[in-house]
């Protein structure tokens, strides 16, 4: 079903959209003449309020199996946002036992905890940094301790000269 709404909303996109002249020049004007009046747009919002649906439903099943979720079920609750103490409810599980879950979920795409010394994190939280991501972006994708992350972004804000 979801694969088949994104490609209602390509269809819809690449017979009107990328063709469209309204406002050619302000993104802003478009988009909000797009969400407001332009039937193409009505219909492309729908699809949209389609996949939220799903992933609601989705989300409420997942809920539902309780100490039955698997490591993808959690995963999936994870990327949407949901807490690991809400998951630990969902699970009736304490926060011992789950620590131990949560501890061996690696997000989908994560970057590998580099091997060595602190030194050696240091300069891979250091990169990542540069790179323009975000200290709460890193924790998603590093096995690192909050308090150890956010001392190496301090660190790194000291040496390139920004605050906060």
């Amino acid at each position: 079903m979801r694969t088949i709404i994104l490609e209602r909303i390509d269809k819809l996109e690449e017979t009107h959209c990328q063709s469209c002249t309204i406002y050619p020049d302000d993104f802003v004007k478009r988009e909000r003449y797009c969400i407001t009046k332009c039937k193409i747009g009505k219909k492309l919002q729908e699809c949209g309020n389609q996949l939220t649906a799903l992933s609601l439903k989705k989300a409420n099943d997942i809920i539902a199996k309780g100490q039955d979720m698997t490591t993808s079920d959690i995963l999936y609750l994870l990327e949407r946002g949901f807490f690991k103490k809400d998951i630990r409810k969902f699970l009736g599980m304490g926060v011992k036992k789950s620590s131990a879950i949560f501890r061996d979920i690696k997000p989908r795409g994560s970057s590998v905890k580099p091997k060595g010394s602190n030194k050696s994190l240091m300069q891979h939280v250091f990169e990542l940094a540069d790179a323009g991501m975000t200290e709460k972006e890193v924790a998603q994708v590093m096995d690192i301790n909050r308090k150890t992350l956010s001392n190496y972004f301090w660190m790194w804000r000291k040496q390139n000269g920004k605050s906060n």
